[in-house]
């Protein structure tokens, strides 16, 4: 491949890319970037200029009512976990 092709091949991959890569950065990363910003700020939902480093953190795994859900949920992603594998291996079955 010459030289001039293979500029031609990436510059049309790059322009094909550019469209999906600019979506997705703009749809998925930056919120997420966005979001664990505020994590370390004190944000009480219209105003977030102080930040508060790790207490955010630090309060939440500290708090028995965190525990306490973080079980509960476990416990639910279990049960939907097993239930998947019992619909998956009933259907697995019944295809024969």
């Amino acid at each position: 491949m010459s030289q001039s092709k293979r500029k031609k091949a990436i510059g049309k991959f790059f322009a094909f890319g550019a469209v999906p890569l600019s979506i997705f950065i703009g749809v998925l990363v930056y919120p997420f970037m966005q979001g664990f910003y505020l994590t370390f700020t004190d944000w009480n939902g219209f105003d977030y200029t102080k930040i508060s480093g790790f207490n955010n953190y630090r309060e939440s795994l500290t708090d028995s009512a965190f525990w306490t859900t973080l079980s509960v949920e476990e416990v639910k992603g279990k049960v939907k976990f097993m239930n998947i594998l019992e619909v998956r291996s009933h259907c697995g079955v019944g295809m024969y």
